[in-house]
């Protein structure tokens, strides 16, 4: 018995349910999906995202074949109602692209508080970087003049890394705004953490003026003292009392990046 041929406008019609269902998921998961170290919970999303697409493009696929087929073998007054048809399904889908569009918007704050994030990470290992060089130097300069030409030059490199803390700690505190729970509490804490590394490069800023300015014979005390109170209020703050974890969250985990061991006073030299 051969195949009943499908009514047209019907294939128009399930065309249109399919992208409107398949931009849903999409704009759904989209809302929920947040950043992850885990590659599960980073990766995870997207397989639900890709079915969405998919769907999107099997309705659109559906819709002007449909319309095509119905104008083709469309009787008197057919032709219409295809028409007809195919501009409230324009309409569905201009409704979907557009709520998709607020998706995206409503969602863009958050993913610029993570790439903020993520300078203030790079930011912190280069001035883990830099911190831990400061100290091999420092302990191996021969006088006064050399372990001024130390500060000198890690003040330098130090003082350029503000704009990065500062864009960090502004992306955290957007997302202790914005987030609660866990989340909310790991960025509240990465607040604290950006706050000092602002604290530290300012250091290394007036030390840098202070040398560009003064004229000194060896580096003055207050430096190592101020120094090593800035990496010590650090350290208490990664590495909570009792040894507990302070907690992750976005991929972002302040205790990996912990500071270096306080300095000896540079003014021993």
């Amino acid at each position: 018995m051969a195949e009943q041929p499908k009514d047209p406008i019907k294939v128009m019609w399930s065309g249109c349910a399919w992208f409107a269902i398949g931009g849903a998921v999409i704009m759904v998961v989209h809302l929920l999906r947040t950043s992850s170290a885990e590659p599960l919970e980073r990766y995870g999303p997207l397989v639900p995202m890709f079915a969405g697409a998919y769907g999107i493009v099997v309705g659109f696929e559906k819709m002007v074949s449909g319309y095509r087929a119905a104008r083709a073998h469309a009787e008197p007054g057919g032709q219409s109602r295809a028409t007809r048809t195919l501009l409230i399904c324009g309409v569905i889908v201009l409704g979907i692209l557009g709520a998709g569009a607020a998706t995206y918007f409503k969602r863009t704050p958050y993913w610029d508080a993570v790439k903020g994030i993520n300078r203030g990470e790079a930011a912190t290992q280069e001035l883990r970087t830099i911190g831990e060089k400061h100290a091999v130097d420092l302990g191996a300069a021969p006088d006064g003049k050399a372990a001024l030409e130390i500060w000198r030059r890690t003040s330098e490199q130090g003082r350029l890394l503000k704009p990065e803390f500062v864009a960090a700690a502004e992306a955290s505190r957007h997302l202790a705004a914005i987030e609660s729970g866990k989340t909310r509490l790991r960025a509240e804490l990465d607040v604290k953490f950006y706050d000092l590394c602002i604290e530290w490069v300012d250091l290394y800023d007036r030390i840098y003026n202070q040398i560009g300015t003064q004229t000194m014979q060896e580096p003055p005390l207050d430096w190592g003292i101020d120094y090593d109170d800035v990496i010590n209020r650090i350290q208490e703050l990664v590495q909570p009392p009792g040894g507990g974890d302070a907690g992750a969250h976005d991929g972002h985990d302040s205790g990996d990046n912990a500071p270096p061991p306080q300095q000896q006073p540079p003014a021993e030299k």
